[in-house]
């Protein structure tokens, strides 16, 4: 099964659990955090998490995992020629 290609992780960034209270953590803004951990990764193993960023995106965890980067690069590409 072939997962969400990203970018390249950061081995060293700390992972923060998505929840309820993310970003109200101390009072502090750790959302912008959290969003900065996700795209660091390669790839998204958590099926739960990619659940939850298909959500927010408005499409199904399917069209994630086959997302073809080439395609929508090449289709923005020829919109601006």
């Amino acid at each position: 099964m072939e997962r969400l290609k990203l970018s390249t992780p950061d081995i060293s960034a700390p992972r923060i659990p998505i929840s309820p209270s993310a970003g109200r953590r101390n009072g502090s803004n750790s959302q912008s955090a959290l969003v900065s951990d996700i795209e660091d990764r390669e790839t998204v193993e958590d099926e739960e998490l990619l659940k939850k960023i298909a959500q927010v995106l408005e499409v199904t965890p399917e069209a994630l995992k086959n997302v073809d980067f080439e395609t929508a690069i090449n289709i923005i590409g020829s919109i601006f020629d």
